[in-house]
């Protein structure tokens, strides 16, 4: 798909404009709150997992 320059140039604006709010805003109690928790949840989730289940695969007799 063909992207014109004009396209390119409002995408830029409108990020433009969500980092500009995002950055004079700041980070409010609940939403670091919300973000800590997930990150908190993300490693412990990758900390469960056991690597040592993981086996190669071997493969089995040919169907009849």
């Amino acid at each position: 798909m063909l992207i014109k320059r004009k396209d390119c140039e409002a995408r830029r604006a409108t990020l433009v404009a969500a980092l500009g709010r995002q950055a004079s805003g700041g980070l409010d109690r609940r939403t670091f709150l919300r973000r800590s928790g997930l990150v908190a949840g993300g490693v412990t989730m990758l900390g469960a997992l056991s690597l040592t289940g993981v086996r190669k695969a071997e493969a089995g007799p040919p169907p009849r």
